[in-house]
């Protein structure tokens, strides 16, 4: 669309705009057509700041996610420090949490009675129902789900017990795998006849 508008060096007629359904890119450029050269490269400069930030952002995730999981393969060889470490920072966290909170109700006005302590507790309560996070947060899922298997807990568990788990995973995608190539050789002698 915008090659055809520079070709043709001028402004699209209203009767060449109306019949087209304008999606995605081809209405940024008709609209950037319709619109002064000057507005145009005004938007072009947004989108190409935006695309700029934007990769910008994703690469700091990748980043922290990449280091997130070195740290975490570090440290899970070493549970004791790591739980110290995973236990101090949480309690941190949430005391830098309730410091704001007793900031804000400091305040007056509606922080006060927002943050006050039987309303905090209805409308986290709720929040948390409503996300799904209540059970999760006090109970754990990997709790429930062992105890209704009758396993022992991940962390009752030693490296062995975890290690031959891992084997019999791969042995049954071993066999798995087997029998695909069966179904497959079955099928295509199937085909042949």
């Amino acid at each position: 669309m915008l090659v055809n508008c520079l070709k043709k060096g001028g402004n699209l007629s209203l009767e060449q705009q109306k019949p087209r359904v304008l999606l995605g890119v081809d209405a940024v450029f008709l609209y950037a057509n319709l619109l002064s050269d000057q507005h145009f490269l005004c938007y072009y400069s947004f989108i190409s700041e935006f695309n700029f930030i934007k990769s910008m952002f994703n690469s700091i995730v990748r980043f922290f996610d990449r280091l997130e999981d070195k740290v975490r393969a570090k440290l899970s060889h070493r549970s004791i420090i790591y739980a110290f470490i995973g236990g101090a920072c949480t309690v941190l966290f949430w005391r830098g949490i309730w410091h704001t909170g007793d900031i804000l109700m400091a305040q007056g006005g509606f922080w006060s009675w927002f943050f006050y302590e039987p309303i905090t507790v209805i409308w986290t309560s709720v929040v948390l129902l409503l996300t799904g996070l209540f059970v999760s947060n006090f109970i754990g899922e990997r709790i429930i789900i062992s105890g209704l298997k009758k396993e022992k807990k991940v962390t009752d568990r030693t490296e062995d017990e975890v290690e031959e788990e891992v084997g019999q995973i791969r042995r049954l995608d071993k066999k798995v795998d087997l029998l695909m190539k069966e179904v497959i050789s079955l099928k295509d002698e199937l085909a042949k006849k």
